[in-house]
């Protein structure tokens, strides 16, 4: 009992660090049902929604003195702008300090500090700490109880009405320092040098950190083991895997309809990885095998999560609520045979570079639900089973997609989905793909530059119900429709969408500058159902029996001669009865 008293008063007092205010200029406030009507704020403001009531708040800073300048500055065309004291963690970093300019950052990232030797000796070695406690699920509230009704079958079938969870609480540990204190094979096995079976679920608090280093590590899936964590994890030279022990293997999943793959409730649940609020992970240089299922709270595999869900009373979960939303660093892995290789919901600043995700059951990569300032670069990606090999989808914006080589996959190579915008999909290599080489759906404002893309089944790029997409100096050709589709679609119909929460609007708009489409079979741009373009500088070269297609069949001439020059513009209209 004391050591859960300690327990819950460290992670409440190392959430305060989450908890520290800062002044900001307050423009103006709204119901927050009034926020999607805003078109445009001041540079390094952001919209602030606080339950019913949202509001236009620019900067955080710490000194009184300093915001007041801001003040007066903004008085100048916001007369009714206050000041404000305001906790720190409302202020969104991806929003805050996204660059103005994707590809001049990028190119400025020095990738030599990203070399794998460098990073394994800048992680610590260093033990520390004696706090290891197993205590029951029924008493760790705070994690997502759904998670644990997921696992019950699997747990009274090893025998385990409820089990014990593996709690780190203050200190930094290793696996083998883990498999000393407990000292209970039923728990964790060593099973021969540097190989261990985890038996039980694994959870790392706050104010702690594990460090798996040159071990393999197998998650039973018999026992129903995974690790969640508050805290730092950090994965080195490591294999993390899920374990049949009956047959010394993985655990090759059950064959399912792949039409209910997303379904809940339809897979025996697996072992899984999840950092939450807070959670800072590396993983470096490590395998990660067959983790992951469709379960309701970041059960896909590697998976990174801050709830939005909203929490009435004030308790331990409203404290893990208020901190920063988890980070990550995943460079020089081999990740396959998971749900998801790669998700996140609600997460900030993950670098994913140099990484091969193949074999993943659905998506590759899949950074979800209002994540931001994610740069997913120099991996490769192929051979996602059902789905795409990258998609950003629901709110991700502020984000790189850049030199990737992304191949053989199910859906589309590189997809943008459900309002996924201000992202730049940059220099890429993009072929084979059972659909589109790329893919914009219901998400404007995006960048599609220098890519090389080719030999897609369906069309090179795939723009749809999407605004403001500019399409630059990329190589488009040998696409097995289109080199490029623009296309506005109702989707009304849709059965998997709730457009209450996930509105989109049935308007389309692209540019295309200096591209060379060649050899697409079809033609080289299809324009459908009231979409609007400009074409300027482009080379076409033998695409399909038509340069154009679809609306624009009839303007070829007009457009070949205004490709060259000012360019060629086009806007439906509707003809009057």
């Amino acid at each position: 009992m004391n050591f859960v008293i300690i327990f819950f008063l460290y992670i409440v007092s190392l959430s305060a660090e989450d908890l520290k205010t800062c002044y900001s200029v307050q423009l103006l406030s709204f119901p927050s049902a009034q926020a999607k009507t805003l078109t445009k704020i001041p540079e390094g403001c952001q919209i602030i929604t606080i339950g019913k009531n949202s509001s236009i708040r620019c900067g955080c800073k710490k000194e009184f003195k300093n915001i007041q300048e801001d003040l007066a500055e903004f008085k100048k065309n916001y007369s009714n702008a206050i000041l404000v004291n305001t906790y720190k963690y409302r202020f969104d970093s991806s929003q805050n300090t996204h660059p103005k300019n994707l590809t001049k950052f990028y190119n400025e990232i020095d990738w030599s500090k990203y070399n794998v030797e460098l990073l394994k000796k800048d992680i610590s070695k260093k033990l520390y700490g004696d706090n290891i406690n197993l205590i029951p699920v029924n008493r760790l509230y705070f994690l997502a109880k759904e998670n644990m009704y997921e696992f019950k079958n699997i747990w009274n079938n090893a025998g385990i009405l409820w089990p014990k969870f593996i709690v780190l609480g203050y200190g930094r540990y290793d696996i083998d320092k883990l498999y000393k204190s407990i000292n209970d094979k039923n728990i964790i096995e060593k099973v021969a040098q540097n190989s261990y079976i985890i038996k039980r679920p694994i959870y790392i608090s706050a104010s702690a950190s594990l460090l798996i280093n040159n071990v393999t590590l197998r998650l039973s899936n018999a026992h129903g083991a995974y690790i969640s964590y508050h805290g730092n994890l950090d994965i080195v030279d490591a294999t993390v895997t899920s374990w049949n022990i009956e047959k010394s293997n993985y655990g090759p999943r059950e064959k399912m309809d792949k039409n209910e793959l997303l379904f809940y409730l339809k897979q025996e649940p697996r072992p899984f990885l999840l950092g939450l609020e807070g959670s800072f992970t590396k993983i470096i240089n490590s395998d990660i095998i067959g983790l992951g299922y469709k379960g309701q709270s970041g059960t896909f595999g590697i998976s990174f999560l801050k709830s939005t869900q909203q929490i009435q009373s004030y308790n331990l979960k409203k404290v893990f609520r208020k901190r920063k939303k988890p980070e990550a660093l995943l460079v020089g892995n081999n990740i396959s045979k998971c749900f998801f290789g790669f998700y996140t919901n609600n997460a900030n600043n993950i670098i994913l570079a140099g990484n091969t995700l193949h074999d993943n059951i659905m998506y590759n990569f899949d950074p979800h639900d209002f994540s931001g300032g994610l740069i997913v670069a120099r991996n490769l990606s192929y051979n996602a089973v059902y789905a795409h090999g990258i998609i950003f989808s629901k709110k991700v914006k502020h984000s790189i997609i850049a030199e990737n080589i992304v191949f053989a996959n199910y859906g589309s190579g590189i997809m943008l989905d459900r309002t996924s915008e201000s992202n730049l999909i940059y220099k890429n290599l993009s072929f084979e793909n059972r659909s589109n080489g790329v893919a914009i759906y219901e998400s404007s404002k995006n960048i599609i530059s220098k890519n090389i893309i080719f030999r897609n089944n369906n069309n090179g790029i795939s723009i749809r119900n999407s605004r403001k997409i500019r399409i630059e100096d990329n190589l488009i050709y040998r696409n097995g429709n289109n080199g490029a589709e623009v296309s506005t679609v109702n989707i009304d119909a849709l059965e998997t969408r709730n457009f209450e929460l996930d509105p989109y609007e049935k308007s389309t708009q692209a540019s295309f500058i200096e591209n060379h489409f060649e050899k697409n079979v079809n033609s080289a741009l299809s324009l459908k159902n009231g979409a609007s373009l400009f074409f300027k500088n482009n080379t076409l070269t033998n695409s399909g029996p038509l340069f154009f297609s679809g609306e624009i069949e009839d303007f070829t001439e007009d457009i070949l001669k205004k490709n060259e020059n000012s360019g060629f513009s086009y806007k439906y209209k509707v003809e009057k009865k």
